[in-house]
């Protein structure tokens, strides 16, 4: 559409929104961090933006170990390198690698299954056998939220574009959106106490620690930021992009 030319169309990065992949932190060989930071370092991040997304949404990997401030969504540390993976995978006394199942929406199977292909075929090459399970759009939540699925990849996005309130729905111990089961009390404590923080450079602070220690933790490995399209007639403007993804028709002008 963008490419004929033949109508407008709109991309917005979404609000506190992020692709991720996660590990079920009490199931082995996932309980091990420098298993999680071997799968972190195997995943074909720019195959999945080339191949899947036709470069249609925000890489978040490949970013710096320094966190320098406290913007989120940010890129991770994390790229792919495969003789990393390898060489930590070894140092966990998994050399030859281990079976596992990766679990996806199919609501979304559009993106999600061609992208679990490739993750499947690149872990394969660390001698991490994985297979896919695609479970229906309708039992999603119920499986996510259950804490049973090792391994999968969930998209989140919070509401308010704050990145404690991020953390605290999509890593919170009671939070129904912690399918990696993080349990970290200390540095959920801290976040918890930044919601109230009135001085901006200690909120900060609060927040790049936290997501220094989530990075190296590898409480979640971050994909990318989704983008919401819009498309409407040429003659249509006065669009506005709102948090909530849904179209406000009071602005609109049909010329």
């Amino acid at each position: 559409m963008e490419r004929e030319g033949k109508v407008k169309v709109f991309a917005t990065p979404i609000d506190n929104a992020v692709q991720f992949i996660v590990m079920n932190e009490k199931m082995p060989p996932f309980d091990n961090v420098k298993v999680r930071r071997a799968i972190a370092y195997a995943i074909p991040y720019q195959k999945i933006i080339d191949a899947v997304l036709f470069n249609k949404a925000r890489p978040l990997f490949g970013g710096p170990a320094e966190v320098s401030d406290a913007r989120w969504p940010r890129r991770s540390p994390y790229d792919t390198d495969l003789p990393k993976a390898k060489a930590l995978l070894a140092e966990a006394g998994l050399a030859s690698g281990f079976e596992t199942t990766f679990s996806f929406d199919a609501g979304a199977a559009g993106i999600l299954e061609p992208m679990s292909v490739l993750i499947q075929e690149s872990l394969s090459q660390i001698g991490v056998r994985v297979t896919l399970d695609k479970i229906a759009g309708s039992n999603w939540r119920a499986s996510f939220t259950s804490r049973k699925l090792p391994f999968l990849t969930n998209l989140f996005a919070g509401w308010l574009d704050y990145p404690n309130y991020y953390f605290e729905m999509a890593l919170g111990k009671t939070s129904i959106f912690n399918s990696g089961d993080y349990d970290d009390d200390a540095a959920m404590a801290m976040l918890h106490e930044a919601r109230f923080e009135r001085d901006g450079a200690k909120y900060d602070e609060a927040v790049r620690t936290f997501i220094k220690i989530t990075f190296e933790d590898v409480a979640s490995i971050p994909l990318y930021q989704p983008e919401s399209y819009v498309a409407m007639q040429k003659r249509i403007s006065g669009y506005r992009y709102w948090f909530h993804r849904q179209m406000d028709y009071r602005s609109l002008v049909k010329a």
